[in-house]
């Protein structure tokens, strides 16, 4: 297994890690006994050299630090006595985003021989800001209508538009005389949820099937 797991590692690398900035965690059942994770009083359990070089080798290789700290129990033999086979390892970053790391007792499912492991990250995510956006609710609606009614027959006349180039002059000048008309007679709010640019190509649409 932990072969396999070295290999895909190497393959792999800039996928699973593309900069130094990510952290990577290694966690689960590596059935493993070590004085570095295990406690003291299972000395009897510790694995030979020979044994446990591989995934010591393999930890020091990828630079991987002990999480979930020594000595905490994850699995409770037939016999009763706690062992730790599972782990958390973490990637050796400058800064540490593991808040906590423990078993949690009070979550065990029932029958259920390891207890979970909880680990709280601190992800430092940029919050996007809110777009502004015009609110149409409170919009004056009249004074919009009788805006463009003016502004389109004086700047935009009605004409039979024969190219392509002219459709889009045309379309240009519609969207134009929409956008200064709604931003004389509405006011600027922030709403993350305001898709206000579908009604202003829907009144540029209407404003061409009338013309």
């Amino acid at each position: 297994m932990l072969n396999c797991l070295d290999q895909f590692l190497d393959l792999n690398a800039l996928l699973i890690r593309p900069s130094l900035s990510d952290c990577v965690l290694w966690l689960g059942d590596f059935n493993c006994h070590h004085p570095m994770w295990e406690d003291d009083s299972n000395e009897h359990l510790f694995e030979p050299e020979d044994f446990i070089s591989p995934l010591i080798e393999l930890l020091y290789k990828n630079d991987m630090l002990l999480t979930l700290p020594k000595g905490i129990p994850t699995f409770q033999a037939s016999s009763g006595n706690w062992t730790r086979p599972d782990n958390v390892w973490r990637s050796c970053d400058l800064d540490n985003l593991i808040v906590l790391c423990d078993t949690a007792s009070a979550i065990r499912p029932p029958l259920a021989d390891h207890m979970p492991i909880v680990t709280i990250l601190d992800l430092p995510l940029p919050r996007s800001s809110a777009p502004q956006a015009l609110d149409f609710r409170t919009a004056d609606w009249p004074a919009i209508n009788a805006d463009l009614t003016a502004q389109l027959e004086a700047a935009s006349p009605a004409l039979c538009i024969r190219s392509k180039e002219e459709f889009l002059k045309k379309v240009n000048a519609v969207d134009r005389i929409i956008s200064d008309a709604l931003e004389l007679f509405t006011v600027n709010i922030f709403g993350p949820f305001l898709a206000h640019f579908q009604l202003h190509f829907q009144l540029i649409f209407m404003c061409l099937a009338e013309e």
